[in-house]
């Protein structure tokens, strides 16, 4: 077991305060010493470490992914409006093409018969 008095994790002095008294503790007790001072942050330190056990997202983790997923899909809705422009002027040369064969199909249906 370890004895937190002789390990050097917590150290106090007596020295007046303005002297560098009071007492230190090494960060390695902070999270469990705000554990101690705050129950709802104990209780959002729990949920945290439960999450990270169990392979939960984070919150920047779920952040990233859906700025990606906004950026993937604002870039397929650029591309598909573009398609669409291009679409809109393509539109009458491929229809004019598409009547012109169609014309000459019904010509040589006309003359074969």
């Amino acid at each position: 077991m370890l004895h937190t008095r002789d390990s050097g994790y917590v150290k106090t002095s007596k020295a007046r305060k303005d002297r560098g008294g009071g007492t230190w503790l090494h960060p390695k007790l902070s999270v469990a010493f705000a554990r101690w001072c705050d129950p709802k942050f104990s209780v959002w330190c729990d949920l945290h470490i439960d999450s990270l056990l169990r392979g939960e997202l984070t919150e920047q983790q779920k952040y990233e992914q859906a700025c990606r997923i906004r950026d993937d899909r604002k870039s397929k809705a650029s591309n598909g409006a573009r398609e669409m422009a291009r679409w809109r002027w393509d539109k009458p040369v491929i229809e004019a093409n598409v009547e012109f064969w169609r014309e000459q199909l019904q010509l040589t249906l006309d003359i074969a018969c």
